[in-house]
């Protein structure tokens, strides 16, 4: 992964992205979870550098099923057709549990307060509906 984020920050993203697929490849093979779920944050972020917003698209929504809080706020920014409600949720509840571990708390409120927001509008699409 380490050559993959060297070649990345050079600004060599076609390179990056083979290097990361190997290591995809190798870390699903091997049954490397915790390789999977980052490396596909990477593919994602060379494939955004490259306009290859589709692709990006397909691994940012892999990468959201490890509960990456960095894939949430790319596909978020870059995916709107992924970022429903209830991705919303997680990212608002995964990003506020991290700070309030951290001992951010400021931060933490903002995420949970976004959640009661999201309640709210279930709430009334409920009403509504």
């Amino acid at each position: 992964i380490t050559m993959g984020e060297n070649l990345f920050e050079k600004g060599n993203y076609r390179k990056a992205f083979k290097v990361f697929d190997d290591v995809l490849k190798t870390a699903e093979e091997n049954s490397l979870q915790e390789f999977v779920s980052d490396v596909y944050v990477y593919r994602a972020k060379c494939n955004l550098r490259l306009n290859q917003k589709n692709d990006a698209c397909k691994d940012l929504e892999k990468a959201i099923q490890f509960n990456i809080p960095e894939a949430f706020i790319l596909a978020q920014e870059n995916c709107p057709s992924l970022f429903t409600l209830e991705m919303e949720t997680k990212l608002n509840s995964n990003l506020g549990s991290t700070y309030f571990w951290n001992k951010e708390y400021e931060k933490a409120i903002l995420y949970f307060k976004g959640l009661i927001e999201i309640r709210i509008v279930q709430v009334i699409q409920f009403i509504l509906f």
